[in-house]
């Protein structure tokens, strides 16, 4: 593949995320960009099964990529790869400031942060860029797990339902907060990024700093059946 997360609307192929390194990101191509075309070939309209098999093929063949961003086409020769997704990645900045790239609150998400904070604390550094721009979110558990190294002792999300009985708050239990944040976020911040940003501002452990996010204050539940499947609320 190219390394872009797309879903199928009536005028192409939106992509709603391009992988860090990836052929996509090496070409230029951008998340909000709309795939009309695959190699000459109109992709609009196609089940996203279909359009897809336009994109993806044998590793080191190359298709090009026909683009819609902001009424203007495009094109971008890429390569196609195989894709690995990774979480994130992490450095230390001049010596003194410590760098997380988090691409969602999932999979190895946890892990990095683990791998990152325990770097940054043996080279004593404890003033952190958490860059969350284009973060969509992902599990609240991870979100909360993460925060446990990060937030304050105290509230970090609150969950309002219908019937107000049902309302819950989850809370960080870090009792000796060590770090001050900046936070970047953008317009494709969401969620669980979102979640993280606010946690970050009202505790005072730091400040956010970018664009307006993309405002979803909407949790998913997955239910699964035993007979297979499921259902995503």
């Amino acid at each position: 593949g190219i390394g872009v997360t797309i879903t199928a609307i009536n005028s192409g192929l939106l992509v709603t995320k391009v992988n860090r390194g990836s052929s996509a990101y090496d070409a230029g191509i951008k998340t909000n960009d709309l795939i009309v075309s695959a190699n000459g070939t109109s992709i609009v309209g196609m089940p996203l099964e279909k359009a897809r098999t336009y994109i993806v093929g044998e590793a080191g063949t190359f298709v090009t990529v026909g683009v819609m961003r902001d009424g203007e086409y495009m094109e971008f020769y890429t390569e196609r790869r195989p894709v690995t997704i990774e979480p994130g990645s992490y450095q230390i900045v001049d010596g003194s400031v410590g760098y997380i790239y988090l691409q969602e609150f999932d999979g190895g998400a946890e892990e990095l942060i683990t791998h990152a904070l325990d770097s940054f604390d043996a080279a004593g550094i404890t003033d952190i860029i958490f860059d969350l721009r284009s973060n969509p979110g992902g599990s609240v558990n991870v979100f909360r797990n993460i925060c446990q190294r990060i937030i304050p002792e105290g509230p970090v999300i609150h969950f309002e339902y219908k019937n107000p009985l049902k309302n819950v708050t989850l809370y960080s239990e870090c009792k000796n907060p060590k770090y001050s944040l900046i936070v970047l976020a953008n317009e494709n911040s969401a969620s669980a990024a979102e979640a993280f940003c606010g946690a970050v501002q009202d505790s005072g452990v730091g400040i956010v700093v970018g664009t307006k996010t993309y405002g979803k204050g909407t949790m998913q539940n997955l239910t699964d059946f035993k007979a297979g499947g499921g259902v995503k609320l």
